[in-house]
């Protein structure tokens, strides 16, 4: 089984295309650059809070050309699997667990809709009466 990219293994490949090293990139970001290293080598025990340090990563990613995002979202699956023992299950990646299409039961009712005599949102009666 391949194993998944780190979100650190990418910043250090993007850093060194680009040609930077760790002091370049600790001035630009005005992140200390043990704080870098501790990144790019996924060094949880050593990073700052999860907040700080997802706000350098983005920063970061930004820095070198990657998608802030991804990368982000892969710090925190990796920053999971540390702290769990386990790892993160994102509802966007799972593919349809648990949730059911519209028109399958899914959808809500509420009072207001249905049988209250008041019209539904947007001003429409409710389906199956004429007022």
């Amino acid at each position: 089984m391949a194993r998944q990219r780190s979100y650190g293994g990418l910043l250090r490949e993007a850093r060194e295309r680009r040609g930077f090293d760790l002091t370049t990139v600790s001035h630009r970001l005005r992140v200390r650059p043990d704080i870098l290293r501790a990144i790019e080598e996924a060094d949880f025990a050593y990073l700052p809070p999860r907040g700080y340090t997802r706000n350098m990563i983005s920063a970061y990613a930004r820095l070198v050309g990657l998608n802030p995002t991804e990368v982000t979202s892969l710090y925190l699956d990796e920053v999971h699997a540390y702290e769990s023992g386990y790892a993160r299950v994102d509802a966007r990646r799972a593919e349809g667990q648990g949730r059911r299409p519209r028109g399958e039961g899914g959808a809500r009712s509420s009072a207001r809709s249905v049988g209250s005599g008041r019209p539904a949102r947007g001003g429409r009666a409710a389906p199956g009466r004429a007022d």
